[in-house]
């Protein structure tokens, strides 16, 4: 028996985060949307990496793009989703 699997279109976006100068950086995060995730797969199990933000000499007002970094699908779930766009998030420190 053979199945055919239509792999599913994904858009990842970065969350907006807000960081305190002289602060730690805050979790970065992300949601899914276009087709989505089905059944049991969740961001843990399709996705591996990180997001990425640069915040090398930064002051307050400063912004920067939060970007894929090294998020990538995995071998078993992930292959059957296909990233078509990552939107970047902000950083704003305040």
């Amino acid at each position: 028996m053979t199945a055919n699997i239509t792999v599913r279109t994904l858009v990842v976006t970065a969350n907006n985060q807000i960081m305190n100068f002289g602060g730690p950086i805050p979790s970065l995060t992300y949601t899914v949307g276009g087709a989505g995730l089905v059944g049991t797969d969740s961001k843990s199990t399709v996705f591996t990496g990180l997001l990425a933000v640069n915040t090398t000499g930064v002051y307050p007002g400063f912004t920067a793009p939060i970007t894929q970094g090294t998020l990538v699908l995995t071998v078993g779930p992930g292959g059957n989703y296909i990233i078509s766009s990552f939107v970047d998030g902000t950083m704003t420190v305040q």
